[in-house]
């Protein structure tokens, strides 16, 4: 398999020229100092259901080489050009953790002291059946980013955070909460999914409740919030050429019409997978603004 090519978006420190309508947006939920800080668009209900009786996530294996593995070889494999100069035993804290399989990941992989914050009780029950399965003693608090116990401030050498700040209007915001928890020169690696094209679309299409709990961000729209927060951005990168299970149709009801578009986004989901089987044979695909499934940044505070 051939190594994956650099898909890095330039930073030139200036604010991002968006030209698409969901990037306006997404420049918009930058901006907005008129919304509360900690306002998640989904709400803790909502999280608070999604987590109960919900089954425990597979272990990551990022040696795993089948194709259908390949979100989260490409996802581990982006983490550790981020993370590889670390020591092990360095503390790493992941915001919004209910339900993860990464923090025993990080614990295996790197020897990381790991914890894991969160404010839906269900999910930090979750996430603590993750690590026990995991035999990693790691610890779950629950809490608000918002107003995380003091002990936690300044605190980690990396906080990281998968599908986490795209629910708060003030995108700013919330990435200056994570930022103070980490220690000066400490890293934050943030990954969102990408909602500004064609899975935003279907997104918006098919389950719009779903969508409007997400502020959809770019890649400069990302690397620009995280300058505002007073981080100093690194890199800024789409992730997975395409992956369309990223559209969630969760919530909705058993009519017709949704029955017709879980069964077309099944045949979506499957052309995603015919392309991971192609880049396992030939390389990696472009990974664009139109069609990739994740868009993340890492910088430093």
């Amino acid at each position: 398999m051939s190594a994956r090519p650099e898909t890095r978006v330039a930073l030139t420190g200036e604010e991002p020229q968006e030209v698409e309508r969901f990037a306006e947006i997404a420049s918009a939920a930058v901006y907005d100092a008129g919304i509360a800080q900690g306002e998640d668009q989904a709400g803790k209900e909502y999280w608070d259901g999604l987590w109960t009786d919900a089954a425990l996530p597979e272990p990551i294996d990022h040696t795993d080489a089948d194709f259908r593995n390949r979100p989260e070889r490409v996802m581990a494999e982006y983490l550790h050009g981020c993370l590889g100069d670390l020591d092990p035993g360095s503390r790493l804290l992941e915001v919004g953790c209910a339900r993860s399989p990464w923090l025993p990941y990080f614990a295996h992989r790197y020897g990381f002291r790991v914890t894991g914050l969160d404010y839906s009780e269900p999910g930090c029950a979750a996430e603590r059946r993750v690590l026990r399965r995991a035999e990693v003693d790691g610890e779950v608090i629950e809490a608000d980013m918002f107003d995380p116990p003091p002990e936690l401030l300044g605190s980690f050498d990396v906080v990281v955070s998968f599908g986490v700040i795209e629910h708060f209007a003030k995108t700013t915001s919330a990435l200056s909460a994570i930022g103070s928890l980490t220690k000066p020169g400490g890293l934050v690696i943030t990954t969102v999914p990408n909602m500004t094209g064609a899975i935003g679309w279907l997104q918006r299409q098919l389950n719009p409740a779903v969508f409007d709990i997400h502020v959809p961000l770019d890649a400069p729209a990302l690397a620009h919030a995280h300058r505002l927060a007073d981080l100093q951005v690194e890199r800024s990168d789409y992730l997975l050429s395409t992956n369309f299970g990223v559209v969630n149709l969760h919530g909705l009801s058993p009519s017709r019409r949704n029955r017709l578009a879980a069964a077309g986004l099944l045949h979506l989901t499957r052309l995603s997978k015919l392309a991971w089987i192609t880049e396992e044979r030939i390389g990696h695909l472009p990974e664009t603004q139109m069609f990739a499934a994740h868009v993340a940044c890492c910088a430093r505070r």
